[in-house]
């Protein structure tokens, strides 16, 4: 092999060695800035009408690049004995029960003894949508709470990653559009007052007292009618 094609080979493969090493770098530091997003489309299908209500956003698990140039989400303290890699859809209802159930309303306690604050909390704009930027890359929660009006108005809390995957474009997006699941429960009723059964008997037919009444008139006037037929003989 001479010098020439010697140095070519050695070039390329410098180059195959160097590839990885700016593919981790390069996805590093599109994970670290805050160039991602997410668009929440509130308008009611079918209709001009918008879901009025207010969204909180919660980051519960960082992006970080292992050391084989994967993408890993990091869970947050208050998640962090819960797995958010190798995410599928049979888990979903499982792991957003966990993370649900340990968060608390905002206003329930102070500010300074929430678990976890919202990162933000927003209504739709004009477009009928509320546009989340400058994200980290990570994992997020969208809920509504109850406190949130209108109260009868109900949706399914969703998860979010940043980046995701797209095979069909083979390519990573940075922004995430969803479309929440909402349904409207029935107004309470108000409690109507207990109704106590009287545990006495109605008074029915004739009182009793005027009996003992009655046969005296009859007998007194027996009496007085057979004096009258003995003065008439």
């Amino acid at each position: 092999m001479t010098g020439s094609k010697k140095k070519g080979v050695t070039l390329l493969l410098l180059l195959f060695l160097l590839f990885p090493a700016r593919n981790v770098s390069a996805l590093a530091v599109e994970a670290d800035s805050k160039k991602f997003a997410i668009d929440v489309d509130l308008n009611i299908p079918n209709s001009e009408k918008v879901y009025n209500t207010q969204i909180s956003l919660y980051h519960v698990a960082t992006a970080e690049i292992d050391e084989t140039g994967n993408l890993h989400m990091k869970p947050i303290k208050l998640y962090e004995d819960l797995v958010f890699d190798n995410y599928t859809e049979d888990k979903a209802s499982s792991l957003l029960e966990e993370l649900c159930g340990r968060l608390q309303q905002p206003g329930s306690v102070p500010d300074a003894n929430l678990k976890l604050a919202p990162v933000k909390e927003e209504k739709p704009g004009i477009d009928g949508k509320i546009h989340f930027d400058h994200l980290e890359a990570g994992v997020y929660l969208l809920m509504k709470w109850e406190n949130a009006e209108p109260a009868s108005l109900k949706m399914l809390p969703t998860m979010v990653y940043l980046p995701s995957y797209q095979h069909e474009s083979d390519r990573w997006e940075y922004t995430a559009t969803v479309i929440p699941k909402f349904d409207w429960q029935p107004d309470k009723q108000p409690d109507q007052p207990t109704t106590v059964p009287d545990t006495k008997l109605p008074q029915t037919g004739m009182v009793q007292w005027p009996v003992p009444v009655l046969v005296l008139a009859g007998l007194l006037l027996i009496v007085i009618g057979y004096r009258l037929h003995g003065r008439e003989r």
